[in-house]
């Protein structure tokens, strides 16, 4: 016995358009959170003076990359000794 094509339905998606989406989001918010949240952490610790131990934490801006980038230890010529033992030998 055939059954002709127009006359299979196919359950699920087809009945309701907002079920694919429904059960999609719940993935997509998870791995958002997973992924943002850290980011989102990592640059407010960048711009604030957050210390281990410290509870109190102060937004500074770009204070601390300022600081950071006239520090000698950053130097251009002292950098670039004190990273080549992690370099890789090929270069």
């Amino acid at each position: 016995m055939a059954v002709a094509r127009s006359k299979i339905k196919s359950m699920g998606a087809a009945q309701s358009p907002l079920l694919g989406a429904a059960m999609f989001a719940p993935a997509v918010l998870y791995i958002l959170l997973l992924v943002g949240g850290p980011f989102l952490l990592a640059i407010f610790y960048a711009f604030s003076d957050a210390r281990i131990g410290n509870a109190e934490m102060h937004f500074v801006g770009l204070e601390t990359s300022a600081a950071s980038c006239k520090a000698p230890v950053f130097a251009l010529p002292s950098a670039i000794p004190s990273s080549s033992p992690f370099a890789p030998k090929s270069w």
